[in-house]
């Protein structure tokens, strides 16, 4: 029996490792498996193989060379293996025309490959581009967490501080109307100073005039103290022509009803008083009359009398 595998024809021998499947088809082990990781379907009559549907063949072949082959069956075989080539050659052509296709489809995908790759290198700078934005963003934004945590933190000092300078500006006001009122009591005190040191410098030149009108009349009271002469009484009545009348001597108080005349108590030094008692009121007017009345140098004393009286004036107005 002269058989042989379809896949690489090559005649069966006892030596070889022969399997079928289960559509009854028998070829080498070596080439069905080479075949089905190809394609799982058998070479014959393609129907699905898989590895469990293979089986294994022990064939027994007989080595007698003088057996000639029989033309029918080579001829058979022959027209067998003109099909399969006629089968192989459409199976080149279209595995050939696949072929082109795919290559065609390999170029066409090659220029895309090139051209997503230059798209990929191309966002690959804009996502580095991007990725540095990014980081310039984070930073950004960290900047500005930080930048709104210190303007809050700042919002709460100002805040803080405009809470302050309120109680500080109403402390302020309250401090300036304390001032106001201590300018307004100042300036008070400024007039009445004026007017007080205006009115001291009035009294002062009162004092000095009354001082003056004192001593003046102090000086003509110790001259009168002294003994009576022609030239004295000449001057006497020298003295009582310049001096003025009792009646034109106005005091810048009048007494009161309730007061005597004379308010003043006085102390006259003569020889009738030679104690200095003080005399009162009640008495002045009896003792004028007494030294009018019984002179000592035999005439009434009216130049003593006169200057008493205007020394007492003098004294009242000046008080």
């Amino acid at each position: 029996m002269n058989c042989s595998c379809v896949i690489c024809w090559v005649r069966l021998q006892a030596t070889h490792n022969i399997i079928a499947t289960d559509c009854g088809h028998i070829f080498h082990n070596k080439c069905l498996n080479e075949w089905i990781e190809r394609s799982p379907t058998c070479p014959e009559c393609r129907k699905d193989v898989n590895s469990t549907q293979i089986r294994r063949l022990y064939i027994n072949f007989t080595n007698d060379d003088t057996i000639q082959d029989d033309p029918a069956v080579l001829q058979e075989q022959i027209d067998k293996l003109q099909y399969l080539t006629r089968f192989q050659e459409s199976q080149i052509q279209t595995l050939t025309t696949q072929k082109k296709n795919y290559e065609l489809r390999i170029n066409a995908l090659d220029r895309d490959l090139i051209t997503q790759a230059k798209e990929v290198r191309k966002l690959d700078v804009v996502v580095f581009a991007l990725e540095d934005q990014l980081k310039g963003h984070k930073a950004a934004c960290d900047e500005r967490k930080y930048y709104l945590e210190q303007t809050v933190k700042l919002k709460g000092e100002l805040d803080s501080c405009r809470n302050f300078l309120s109680l500080e500006q109403t402390a302020a006001e309250h401090y300036k109307s304390m001032a106001l009122k201590h300018e307004m009591t100042i300036s008070q005190n400024n007039a009445r100073i004026d007017k007080l040191q205006e009115q001291l410098a009035l009294s002062e030149a009162k004092y000095m005039t009354k001082l003056q009108e004192a001593e003046s009349l102090q000086h003509m009271l110790a001259r009168a103290k002294t003994p009576v002469t022609t030239s004295t009484i000449n001057n006497d009545s020298i003295l009582m022509s310049t001096l003025p009348d009792l009646d034109d001597i106005r005091l810048d108080q009048s007494p009161s009803r309730s007061e005597p005349a004379f308010p003043f108590n006085l102390v006259i030094k003569s020889r009738e008083n030679k104690e200095n008692e003080p005399m009162h009121n009640s008495n002045m007017f009896s003792f004028f009359k007494r030294k009018s009345s019984t002179p000592e140098y035999g005439q009434p004393n009216k130049r003593l009398m006169v200057i008493i009286l205007l020394l007492f004036c003098f004294e009242k107005n000046f008080a």
